[in-house]
């Protein structure tokens, strides 16, 4: 009996202690959460504003379903946002009505990119997009084809965003030629753009410190990577995850390019600076040229919008000093340097006999 009874004791005794150590524990996780709140908070994976915090998120843009892909344009959406007129396809894409399927004298080019090529603060009759498809079918060198151009650009998206892209929205059009438009945040993997945020899975641990904290740590081990206090430079480190995104989302790109006949051509739209002049363009003129090296060992077709640009004040170019979006002009100059290089150079991805885009 005495011993039962030191048996239910000892229990007793270990059930309080463990009880104890958990009240303990928590007590000092919730002191450290304090703490981190107060003095030393974590923004790493902070889950986004509630709903309602931007009318442009909640006006244009959906979760996507296609995998791989977090976000989409609405189709139909429309409305007055970022100082534009903003007008959606049926087809979800910043772009007049178009049918899928084409006419057998029309050749049909599939423009993919980000903010830059989908066109902040520029109607949509200005974005180069348009402007090019009008400079193709006025030409006097189209040999009578008619040419259509087709804007798949959506603000946020990143290299990887646009290979998706190519791979899952891309061959129901059965273009001739793919222009990947890159602009050098494309190589930004993270979820780092608000709409990436938004649309992301959220997770228990992203809405305390401690849990933020943690996963920074995790991913900073994982990466291994240099702290570099350079924005550029960090994510073009060559063994950075983002460098390592670019990389890996110009291969998908090849391996669709493959798959479907497609000729790929990767433009490198200049990074325009403030100012009058290019003169210190040096530090991001290296991080184009690296771009544009991973381009053509990919076989791709590579442009490079820095040619038409730097005999242009840069201050012209830009939406304003705050923004390095392109402007009217500037999306007037990419498109007259496509048309060029399209109806010279390059000729002979439309007039070579081929049947690109046809499976």
């Amino acid at each position: 009996m005495a011993a039962s009874m030191n048996r239910m004791m000892n229990i007793k005794a270990k059930v309080a202690n463990s009880l104890l150590l958990i009240v303990s524990l928590l007590i000092g996780l919730a002191l450290a959460e304090a703490g981190l709140h107060f003095f030393y908070p974590v923004d790493y994976k902070k889950p986004p504003p509630k709903p309602g915090w931007s009318a442009w998120r909640n006006l244009i843009h959906q979760r996507s379903d296609v995998p791989g892909l977090s976000y989409e344009l609405v189709p139909h959406a429309k409305g007055h946002v970022v100082q534009t007129d903003v007008l959606i396809n049926s087809h979800g894409m910043r772009d007049r009505e178009r049918a899928i399927e084409k006419n057998r004298d029309t050749k049909r080019i599939a423009v993919l990119g980000d903010s830059f090529t989908f066109g902040f603060n520029v109607d949509s009759s200005d974005l180069f997009t348009c402007v090019l498809e009008r400079m193709l079918n006025d030409s006097i060198d189209n040999q009578g084809q008619a040419f259509e151009v087709l804007n798949f650009g959506v603000g946020g998206y990143s290299a990887r965003d646009e290979a998706v892209v190519l791979k899952h929205k891309v061959p129901q059009w059965k273009p001739d030629l793919i222009i990947i438009n890159y602009i050098l945040n494309d190589a930004l993997m993270d979820p780092h753009q608000p709409l990436h945020a938004h649309f992301k899975k959220v997770y228990w641990w992203q809405y305390i410190h401690l849990g933020r904290l943690v996963a920074q740590n995790i991913d900073k081990y994982k990466k291994k990577e240099p702290w570099i206090a350079d924005f550029f430079e960090r994510i073009y480190h060559r063994e950075s995850h983002n460098w390592q995104g670019v990389v890996q989302a110009f291969k998908d790109i090849k391996a669709t390019a493959a798959v479907h006949n497609y000729e790929v051509v990767l433009m490198v739209f200049a990074e325009i600076p403030n100012g009058l002049d290019w003169n210190n363009y040096d530090h991001i003129r290296k991080y184009e040229l690296q771009v544009i090296a991973e381009g053509k060992k990919n076989g791709f077709h590579v442009l490079d919008l820095f040619e038409s640009f730097k005999d242009h004040i840069p201050d012209d170019l830009r939406t304003s000093e705050k923004d390095h979006h392109p402007n009217t002009r500037g999306h007037f100059l990419t498109a007259r340097f496509l048309k060029e290089k399209l109806t010279g150079e390059y000729r002979h991805l439309f007039f070579s006999g081929k049947s690109p885009g046809r499976e």
